[in-house]
C-alpha cells in the first residue's frame, strides 16, 4: 500500500517494473539525473534564496512525508521526499516546490498530469503532518536545451486528488497485491 510520490499516474506496469528494479529496454539517458540535481542546486535554489529568503522565511532543500490516505477500500501511504520547500522560521512549511528539467519548453503548454500528482501529494501529506493549510504549491520546468525555466502555480485541487491520484494509488495497490 505504500506508494512514491514521484510515480503516481503512471502506467501501472512501469511503476511494477521499476519496484522489481527491471532493467530498463534500450541506452539508458547519460547523464539526466546529474542534469536535474545541478539545476536545482545551482540555478533554482539559489534563486529562492536570493527572491525570497528573510529573518521570517527560507528555503529547506527538502522535507520528507509519510503518511497515510483512509480510503472506502482500506489504507494506502505515501512515502517520499520533496524538492525545495519555502519555511518559516520554525521551520514549518509555506510553500512546497517540484523540479523537473526536460529536453525542451517549446511544447509544454500545462504541468504534466503525473507531476502536478507528485505535487499534489507533497501538499497533502505536509498539510497533514503540519498545523497549516498547504493548498498551492510551484511546478517548475527547467529545459535542458536553454535552461529557460517554466513555473506553474498549481492550487490543490480536491477533485484531482481523489478522483485521480487516489484512485490510480489504490488500483496500483490492487495490482500488486494481485501478482
Amino acid at each position: 500500500e505504500k506508494h512514491s510520490p514521484s510515480k503516481l499516474l503512471q502506467c501501472h506496469r512501469k511503476v511494477r517494473y521499476y519496484a522489481e528494479n527491471s532493467p530498463k529496454e534500450g541506452d539508458p539517458p547519460q547523464g539526466l539525473f546529474w542534469v536535474g540535481s545541478q539545476f536545482e542546486e545551482e540555478i533554482v535554489v539559489p534563486y529562492l534564496l536570493e527572491a525570497i529568503t528573510t529573518d521570517e522565511i527560507y528555503v529547506r532543500n527538502s522535507m520528507w512525508i509519510d503518511t497515510e490516505i483512509g480510503t472506502k477500500d482500506g489504507t494506502v501511504r505515501l512515502k517520499g521526499v520533496t524538492d525545495p520547500v519555502i519555511v518559516d522560521a520554525d521551520g514549518d512549511p509555506i510553500l512546497v516546490t517540484e523540479i523537473k528539467t526536460t529536453s525542451s519548453l517549446e511544447y509544454l503548454d500545462g504541468p504534466k498530469p503525473h507531476h502536478k500528482a507528485q505535487l499534489h501529494a507533497y501538499m497533502y501529506a505536509l498539510d497533514e503532518e503540519y498545523d497549516r493549510s498547504l493548498r498551492d504549491g510551484l511546478l517548475l520546468y527547467g529545459g535542458r536545451d536553454t535552461l529557460d525555466i517554466s513555473v506553474f502555480h498549481i492550487p490543490f485541487d480536491e477533485r484531482f486528488w481523489n478522483k485521480s491520484v487516489v484512485t490510480w494509488m489504490q488500483a496500483q495497490t490492487q495490482y500488486r497485491e494481485n501478482n
